[in-house]
């Protein structure tokens, strides 16, 4: 008889990825900036969720992610945004604003926190449901091995 082959399709999660990090999360296009935006990982590796500081979010207090999402979105509540990691293409370390604006914003604070240099600390995650259509989240941690995690 031959041996069942038990299929393990659950991605390993760092721990720092399940409790959160926190990251500066910046638009190129429209110059915003969220400092302070906690970003998770879903137990299951399927969904990058981030909630802005000083807002509760639904998805941040239940593990049902597809319940909490479509919760948030009958009571049209934006505090919390998901991304669902089968729709990204690429992600790169290590961008830099070509926004003046944010440059200074983002250098200053570096230097207020006596972090390192931009490009180290900054992730580009492009997604979408296919490749013409292609959405860039930019963030920035405090650390490059923050940015690593």
């Amino acid at each position: 008889m031959s041996k069942p082959y038990e299929f393990n399709w659950r991605p390993t999660v760092s721990d720092r990825m399940l409790k959160g990090e926190i990251f500066d999360r910046w638009e190129e296009e429209t110059g915003i900036l969220e400092e302070n935006v906690l970003f998770r990982v879903d137990e299951y590796g399927f969904f990058l969720y981030w909630q802005p500081e000083g807002k509760v979010s639904v998805l941040f207090l239940t593990k049902n992610f597809s319940n909490a999402l479509i919760k948030n979105k009958i009571n049209n509540k934006k505090d919390g945004q998901l991304l669902e990691l089968t729709h990204v293409c690429d992600i790169r370390l290590g961008k830099q604003p070509n926004d003046s604006n944010l440059l200074n914003k983002l250098s200053d604070k570096a230097l207020t926190n006596g972090w390192g240099n931009i490009d180290q600390r900054t992730i580009v995650i492009s997604s979408g449901l296919d490749l013409v259509n292609i959405v860039n989240l930019v963030i920035t941690g405090s650390s490059d091995k923050t940015t690593k995690v």
